[in-house]
């Protein structure tokens, strides 16, 4: 039920946007001078990207700019050949394409008029541009300059102000505004006062799309941070007040309320934290943020750190939309590196040595790589124990390069429309080799049942109990029904750290379903073990997604019958691929039980015997390399 706040705002909304599309309104002042205020100087940036020259990140730059002027581009994992003339609003891979009607009637929900609206959304956010810009910077050649202009006007004679796929999002129309000021601040010194007063009244039309059409009620997650990150960027720039203040109080007020007090987004997906981490940290260095803002921004480099872990690589929890809010080139999975970098150089946060290789973002955002701001360390985690972070829902293990995730929290606020239904998950990494993965995203609207079965709970690391979802899904981006998590309990017993959390499904005919899984490492063995039961009406079954085939040697099970199925795994959106997964399967009435046992030694150890349980399921025993190996589950305690 919409309230009268909110039917007061879309009317007033709706009636702005007529506005916009009838008057075709012109910035009421001249364009900003360049380079623009505040801002890293072009010759900082340009001194820092030639004294990268011949890194890995330099390199890239040219060859994504090289490809970018001959309309190759590296979008969302796949390489597209656009032809000598871009169609900016048609899904290439559908060969599906919307007319030019006000933005309000394109229906870009439905993938059988408008295609797949992502694939069609991540061109149009320009990032290329700025990628030009920063070639220019570093070789000085014209031909980058003459591409961006090229691309950048036959966009806008293409996509007319308020009309169009491209207008239906306002948070891509704000990546588009970020992405404009990147290029109008280091090249619009190159270009004539003609070129940047036609190049400002657009960007001018961008922010009062922005101003008029932020996501307070539709979306009011990352989208109304982006929005709002780029209205204050765009006023402060233009000198536009009303824009930089109505900006600055929806961001400040976005991160009392969507970050929580451990430092995670509650969007409970692990890319959409680095999205806001990314905005929220932009915002701080265009106009500084209260201490009270500064302090969740280190929580937030702090849980992205333990996202990562020792390899440094971001793990999928929750969605992916495959993107990112600057630089989406190079390895997807180290997109956080440059982030943190970024992060210890403003907030004063120890860098690895891995990050000095992914300083990227700093290069342009800073305009150096002066680490003279690197003073203070973070607060070393100790090994081998479960760190938790509450009410993010996460637990993790660090010890040596291995990483234990335990995601013990249950799904986002709302219709939580960016989390999957992975109650009580894991995933295991040691060093470079995932052992346990969370199979990925692949696709919003593009595929109706793909989409179900990759949010599904079958999809992930848990237990699916008589073979029901943890939640009813209403939508793509909606669960009708969530469940409820609870941790309960935790501790150390003779070396072995111990977690148990719970999963109420719900009710059905009155009846209770819930999972209780409880998580042992057993850090002299170098062994994961894990109990899982539940009180079933036909069975409970255990699915463990593999990073690989030799993660299977690293599996061991004591109950149930057990067999490897072929599932779907996507590295990136829009892409899948085949992959193994072992299902563990308990057919009964009553309470069952099931074990496993994750070998995490170097390389996989020989079994001299089968692991085997009591018929409770509270012992196993295990005999590997001539030792026998016994486990109990730990007297439990909730915690207080």
């Amino acid at each position: 039920m919409r309230t009268k706040e909110e039917l007061a705002f879309r009317v007033r909304q709706e009636l702005a946007n007529v506005w916009l599309l009838c008057s075709q309104p012109k910035p009421p002042r001249e364009a900003p001078a360049t380079p623009l205020e505040g801002w890293p100087s072009p010759e900082a940036a340009r001194k820092a990207f030639r004294n990268g020259l011949g890194s890995e990140t330099a390199e890239l730059i040219l060859a994504e700019a090289e490809g970018a002027c001959d309309h190759r581009f590296s979008l969302l994992g796949l390489h597209r050949d656009a032809g000598p003339k871009i169609n900016w609003r048609r899904d290439w891979l559908r060969n599906t394409e919307t007319a030019l009607s006000y933005f309000r009637r394109i229906p870009y929900l439905d993938r059988n008029q408008a295609g797949d609206h992502k694939l069609i959304w991540e061109l149009n956010r320009h990032q290329h541009l700025p990628l030009l810009a920063q070639a220019w910077l570093i070789r000085g050649d014209r031909k980058y300059l003459d591409a961006i202009w090229r691309d950048w006007s036959d966009w806008v004679e293409e996509n007319p102000f308020q009309r169009g796929i491209n207008w239906t999002s306002a948070l891509e129309v704000a990546f588009r505004v970020l992405s404009w000021l990147w290029v109008y601040h280091w090249v619009g010194g190159a270009w004539s006062e003609a070129k940047r007063a036609r190049f400002w009244l657009e960007i001018y039309r961008h922010g009062l799309h922005l101003e008029f059409n932020l996501s307070r009620y539709f979306s009011p997650n990352t989208h109304l941070i982006g929005e709002a990150v780029a209205l204050h960027a765009l006023g402060q720039a233009g000198g536009i007040d009303r824009w930089r203040r109505t900006g600055r109080e929806v961001v400040l007020e976005a991160m009392k309320q969507q970050v929580r007090a451990d430092g995670s987004h509650l969007e409970q997906s692990s890319y959409y934290h680095l999205y806001s981490l990314d905005f929220f940290l932009f915002h701080h260095l265009r106009e500084a943020a209260p201490p009270d803002y500064v302090e969740k921004l280190r929580r937030m480099t702090e849980f992205e750190m333990a996202l990562e872990g020792p390899s440094e690589r971001l793990p999928f929890l929750g969605d992916d939309d495959g993107g990112r809010v600057f630089f989406p080139y190079g390895q997807r999975e180290k997109f956080g590196r440059a982030t943190r970098i970024t992060a210890a150089r403003v907030l004063g946060l120890e860098e690895s040595s891995l990050q000095q290789a992914a300083a990227e973002q700093a290069w342009w955002w800073l305009g150096n790589t002066d680490r003279a701001n690197v003073k203070e360390k973070t607060t070393p985690q100790e090994e081998g124990v479960w760190r938790f972070f509450d009410p993010g829902g996460l637990a993790v293990i660090q010890r040596q390069n291995l990483q234990v995730i335990f995601d013990i929290g249950g799904f986002g606020p709302g219709g939580a429309g960016h989390s999957h239904a992975d109650t009580l998950n894991l995933i295991v990494r040691r060093g470079n080799e995932d052992i346990l993965i969370d199979p990925g995203t692949y696709t919003y609207v593009g595929d109706e049942e793909a989409r179900e079965w990759f949010r599904s709970t079958a999809a992930h690391n848990t237990v699916v109990v008589d073979g029901r979802n943890q939640g009813q899904s209403s939508g793509p981006f909606r669960w009708k029904t969530k469940p409820v998590a609870e941790l309960l309990g935790h501790g150390h017993l003779a070396g072995n750290a111990w977690v148990q959390g719970r999963c109420k499904l719900g009710f059905d005919g009155g009846r209770a379903v819930s999972h209780e899984r409880l998580v042992l490492y057993d850090s002299e063995g170098d062994w994961l073990v894990i109990w899982d039961r539940a009180e079933a009406e036909e069975s409970i079954e255990q699915f463990w997604h593999l990073g690989s085939e030799r993660a299977a040697l690293r599996m061991h099970f004591a109950s149930g019958q057990t067999n490897q199925i072929e599932t779907w795994r996507s590295r990136v959106y829009g892409q899948r691929e085949s992959n193994h997964t072992i299902r563990s399967i308990n057919r009964a009435r009553g309470q069952l039980h099931l074990e496993a046992v994750i070998d995490l030694a170097g390389e996989p150890r020989n079994l001299e015997q089968r692991l085997e349980a009591s018929p409770d399921g509270s012992k196993l025993w295990l005999c590997a390399q001539g030792r026998d190996w016994i486990w109990e589950r730990p007297v439990l305690k909730r915690k207080v």
